[in-house]
C-alpha cells in the first residue's frame, strides 16, 4: 500500500511493473507494425502481422485498464480485504468477460474486414 506521504510500497512496485510491461508491449506493437508496413502488397505475412498488431493492441488496453485500477486504488483508502475465494470468483468472472469481449471484438473486426472487401469489389466491378 502507498501511504499519503508517498512511501513506495508493494502497490507502487506493482504499478511500476505494469507500466514497464505496458511499454514493452507498446514497443512490440511498433516493431510489428513497422515489419508489416515494409511488406509488399499481397504478401501473406501481412495478414499474420496485422492480426498480431490487433492482439497486442487488445493486450495494451488490458494493461492500461489494470494500471488505471492500480492508480485508483492508490488514490483512495482501501476497503477491508475480502476473502480470497470471493476475489478469485470475481477474478474468474472478469477473465471470462474479457475473453468473451475479445471473441466479440475479433468477430466484429472480421465482419468489418469482410464488408470492406466486399465494398471494394463492388466499387471495382462498377467502374
Amino acid at each position: 500500500m502507498t501511504t499519503r506521504e508517498g512511501v513506495e510500497t508493494t502497490d507502487e512496485s506493482e504499478f511500476q511493473r505494469a507500466s514497464a510491461e505496458f511499454m514493452r508491449r507498446l514497443e512490440a506493437v511498433g516493431s510489428v507494425e513497422l515489419r508489416k508496413a515494409a511488406l509488399p502488397p499481397g504478401d501473406p505475412d501481412r495478414t499474420e502481422l496485422a492480426h498480431r498488431v490487433e492482439a497486442l493492441t487488445i493486450e495494451l488496453l488490458t494493461w492500461s485498464r489494470y494500471q488505471s485500477r492500480l492508480a485508483e486504488t492508490q488514490a483512495h483508502d482501501l476497503p477491508e480485504p475480502r476473502s480470497p475465494q470471493v476475489v478469485l470468483d470475481e477474478w474468474r468472472s472478469a477473465v471470462r468477460r474479457l475473453e468473451e469481449s475479445s471473441v466479440a471484438t475479433n468477430t466484429h473486426a472480421d465482419e468489418v474486414a469482410r464488408l470492406h472487401g466486399e465494398y471494394q469489389r463492388a466499387i471495382e466491378q462498377r467502374d
